[in-house]
């Protein structure tokens, strides 16, 4: 892999290229993964344990079908892979993290036995190993892309969870002056979290926009630990038709801070085709438009490389058509943001 004496963007904009990001879900997959990325400098890989993949990583003697509820969920957990993927952040510089996340949808949850937990007992363990991965991401410093799916409620509290720890540290840093403490809270998150073929709705976009805002305030923002979360409104009167654009998009002066956290990816495929229903699909184009420019992602969302192009182009298509904004500008900028997304690595020091 190449070291970081050159970034992403250096790369993509010298010669024209494609950048791509190449995720590696389950550990029997991560070597392929980082043996396609080494071929071109111009490929990144992520490495992670997807939420439809955790059963490949149950402990030996522990089956799907066994209690976790009642012990110790690490227990539940063979934990080798997570030492397997520090082992391989600490010796690639240009690795990122994911698909990692949190879905109700998945085969390991929907089919969690009843009398051992059920889908609760499977979402805590899911939530266990999706933290352990998001520590490790903010401990490297490497961006991550987070599938969630009918979990948008847990994210947030994983998220709020990793702040109240972070802002209520004790130690010497303890005695420092407010702004450790931000640094502190801030470290304690990866550079940049991409939301994947992001499902949820508007109001889910601004409670993670509004949580993004507590952790980069000077403020003393204790989310659920004490006092009201912030919330960030914007105008529901935009939402009544996914095609009207007679009114702005959402203020995005805070957004256009340099330390972005967050990022929302969508995909024709997923935002849009697998959309069942109108209403469904007017939901899609809520989120879609409710999201600030300068986070806007687009995604391809498919397995076969053969199919990217195809993917992209649609995805592109589909966003500039909710937002009433040109295909060309449209594309232009989530360029700009995907870049700025993957050369986020590193940009997070321990100091």
């Amino acid at each position: 892999m190449m070291g970081l004496d050159r970034t992403v963007a250096d790369l993509a904009l010298g010669n024209g290229s494609v950048v791509s990001l190449t995720c590696a879900v389950t550990p029997s997959d991560w070597n392929d993964a980082l043996e396609y990325a080494s071929r071109s400098p111009l490929i990144l890989p992520a490495l992670g344990i997807h939420p439809w993949n955790l059963v490949d990583v149950m402990a030996d003697g522990i089956e799907i079908h066994d209690n976790c509820e009642d012990i110790n969920l690490e227990k539940c957990i063979d934990w080798d892979w997570l030492t397997d993927l520090e082992t391989l952040l600490s010796r690639h510089p240009r690795l990122l993290v994911g698909e990692i996340g949190l879905c109700k949808k998945a085969r390991f949850v929907r089919y969690y036995p009843k009398e051992k937990g059920g889908q609760a007992a499977a979402l805590r363990l899911q939530r266990l190993v999706f933290t352990k991965q998001l520590e490790l991401a903010a401990k490297y410093s490497r961006p991550v892309t987070v599938h969630c799916v009918d979990a948008h409620g847990i994210l947030m509290e994983v998220m709020w969870e990793i702040f109240r720890r972070a802002t209520n540290y004790s130690g010497v840093e303890e005695e420092r002056e407010r702004e450790g403490t931000l640094k502190r809270r801030r470290r304690a998150f990866p550079p940049a979290i991409a939301m994947h073929s992001f499902t949820g709705t508007a109001h889910h976009v601004n409670e993670i926009l509004a949580f993004e805002r507590a952790l980069l305030s000077q403020g003393e923002e204790t989310g659920n630990s004490g006092g009201k979360r912030p919330r960030f409104t914007t105008n529901r009167q935009r939402n009544e038709c996914p095609i009207d654009h007679s009114e702005p998009l959402p203020c995005e002066d805070y957004a256009k801070a340099q330390d972005i956290l967050f990022y929302f990816g969508f995909s024709h495929s997923v935002n849009h085709l697998m959309c069942t229903s109108e209403k469904a699909r007017r939901r899609a184009a809520e989120a879609v438009r409710s999201v600030p420019s300068e986070r806007l992602l687009v995604e391809s969302d498919v397995h076969a490389s053969i199919d990217v192009t195809l993917g992209t182009a649609g995805a592109v298509a589909y966003a500039a058509y909710v937002r009433g904004e040109r295909i060309e500008d449209l594309a232009e900028r989530s360029v700009d943001n995907g870049l700025r997304f993957l050369s986020t690595l590193g940009s997070i020091t321990s100091s």
